[in-house]
């Protein structure tokens, strides 16, 4: 891979995602997009509890944050390796595969979060419906570190 593209949520079971991506990233001296989505819906849970401004400067708000951290994680913990931050609002599997697309990427690296088969059914899973769909390898890391499952379109 030359472009490898990092889904990240900040949850504690992404951080092994982040550490295989870097490690792909160094081995194959890959550029690297670390991508963070704000979801419409759950900016609408957490902006209610809150009640600062409006939903929208609060989106605002998140996404802008994110940027700060993927900018502090890239100098701090991604030193020699050529990365970047990206943010966005909207459906996550749908923002996940245009920054796919725009970034060119090669590889998607993404954590999963172990849910049970009926919280998947009833929450749908981002990394599964990006699986379903992503035009280019997909490499899923479980949340305890294990690589999960490779999935490519080529075969």
């Amino acid at each position: 891979p030359r472009r490898i593209l990092v889904p990240h949520d900040f949850s504690a079971a992404g951080k092994p995602s982040l550490a295989a991506a870097r490690e792909w990233a160094v081995a194959f001296q890959a550029r690297a997009r670390l991508q963070f989505v704000v979801e419409h819906s759950a900016g609408l849970y957490d902006y209610a509890a809150n009640m600062e401004g409006s939903f929208k400067e609060y989106l605002e708000r998140v996404r802008t944050q994110a940027l700060e951290r993927f900018r502090r994680l890239i100098r701090e913990e991604w030193k020699g390796v050529e990365a970047e931050a990206a943010a966005s609002t909207g459906d996550p599997t749908a923002e996940i595969l245009r920054e796919a697309t725009d970034f060119g990427a090669d590889l998607i690296v993404l954590g999963t979060h172990s849910r049970s088969t009926l919280e998947r059914f009833f929450l749908g899973s981002v990394t599964q419906k990006t699986v379903e769909r992503a035009t280019c390898p997909v490499l899923t890391v479980r949340s305890d570190g294990a690589p999960l499952d490779v999935r490519s379109p080529i075969g």
